[in-house]
């Protein structure tokens, strides 16, 4: 059975294609996950006190 190189070209190039996004999209995890993990440590972030929303130190103490 002969598969035409192009096939071959084609199949390769798709897969680098998925191989790029797969790591661009481990990349935003990871810095979304960093800015959680900063934002958790903030005493002072998610908190708004005149509006009424809890800290979330207040919210994990619950």
């Amino acid at each position: 059975m002969f598969i035409p190189k192009w096939y071959w070209e084609y199949q390769n190039r798709k897969c680098d294609d998925l191989e790029r996004r797969v790591k661009r999209l481990e990349l935003m995890l990871m810095k979304d996950a960093q800015n959680k993990i900063a934002s958790l440590r903030d005493k002072n972030a998610g908190s708004v006190s005149k509006d009424g929303i809890l800290t979330i130190e207040e919210i994990l103490n619950k």
